[in-house]
């Protein structure tokens, strides 16, 4: 039996990873010492481990994406993600050691999750999955209110967090929806009890349901019907979310990933097309960004230069205008002076 295990909380942006992540708690499950903190867009907190969430942060980096970028897989060879790996091995391994039972989340783990399987396997350490679902038009209004993202970037980013994480997933996982575990709290924490095999706090229970969830964390709502009659919702959006809707809602659970029923083979291979001409036009347009900043501070070097020397010039004419007001001076005192007076009149009277 291996006592070293992570449970990893998987799911997209804005879909409720956060108050199910806090629920591991009754079970016993150590969320780590150093978390990120709460804020205005989710002030009851993320419940993110730090250090896990720098270095999906940094993964991002590497290549010049951004959370909202859509993107390609780590690149397990490259040097700087090798140095990354090695960081995520130790920090794993601690963690594992230290607690009975630990659990980190972070939306971008999604993405990462064939850099982080490699560390699991490193560390050899049991691992058990739990991924978030949520209505890919609730995730894309959040999303919205919060960062201005466009529905239709966001419905992309939906459809790729949830296909990279299923599509390259090698452990069991659990799938709940966030509307279903808002609204049969109890039931979905059985399942959680179920998965894990622990039985939770009753006490905790009891806290969590009545004082950390609350309806004024959830915003929106829509049904799956909503998410088949909306058009502007891509069909490879929809074969990914009617699949997943159904089993993460289901009453019986199977635990063992079934990537048949829940990725269509056309719509997965249609949709990978497309998110790799994104990524390739993303990366363009950053290039070329990056030629225009580059442009741009010449432009200014060339400005601030050009600056100082109007300054410069406008610094020597003062000095220039002094110089010829101080010769004016002199002149005009040789002029007021006697001798310069006694020199005109005989020159005045020799010229005669």
């Amino acid at each position: 039996m291996n006592n070293r295990k992570v449970i990893v909380v998987l799911g997209m942006h804005r879909s409720g990873t956060s108050a199910i992540t806090k629920s591991l708690e009754l079970f016993g499950v150590s969320l780590g010492e150093k978390l990120y903190g709460a804020s205005f867009d989710n002030p009851k907190g993320f419940w993110e481990d730090e250090e896990c969430l720098r270095i999906n942060q940094e993964l991002l980096s590497i290549n010049g994406y951004e959370y909202n970028s859509i993107i390609k897989a780590p690149d397990l060879e490259n040097e700087k993600v090798k140095s990354l790996f090695l960081e995520a091995v130790s920090i794993v391994a601690r963690n594992v050691e230290r607690y009975k039972l630990w659990a980190f989340k972070d939306p971008r783990t999604c993405r990462h999750l064939n850099f982080w399987q490699s560390v699991f396997e490193k560390v050899g350490c049991e691992v058990n999955y739990i991924f978030v679902s949520r209505n890919p038009i609730s995730v894309a209004k959040s999303l919205n209110k919060r960062n201005h993202l466009d529905l239709e970037s966001s419905y992309f980013l939906w459809a790729q967090h949830v296909y990279m994480a299923v599509s390259t997933m090698k452990h069991r996982c659990l799938f709940l929806d966030y509307d279903d575990f808002m609204d049969n709290n109890k039931n979905n924490i059985s399942k959680i009890s179920n998965f894990l095999n622990v039985v939770p706090n009753n006490d905790k229970v009891s806290e969590y349901s009545t004082e950390f969830l609350s309806n004024k964390l959830r915003h929106t709502k829509f049904s799956e019907l909503d998410v088949v009659n909306n058009s502007s919702i891509p069909n490879f959006v929809k074969s990914i979310f009617l699949p997943l809707d159904k089993v993460a809602k289901s009453g019986m659970p199977d635990y063992e990933v079934n990537k048949e029923l829940l990725l269509n083979k056309s719509s997965a291979d249609d949709f990978n097309y497309t998110c790799r001409y994104i990524e390739s036009l993303e990366r363009q347009q950053n290039n070329s960004w990056l030629k225009l900043s580059e442009k741009e501070k010449v432009i200014n070097e060339f400005r601030e230069h050009s600056d100082q020397l109007i300054l410069k010039e406008i610094e020597l004419s003062k000095q220039h205008q002094l110089h010829v007001n101080q010769l004016e001076n002199e002149l005009n005192e040789v002029k007021s002076s006697r001798i310069y007076r006694f020199a005109k009149k005989i020159q005045g009277i020799l010229s005669r």
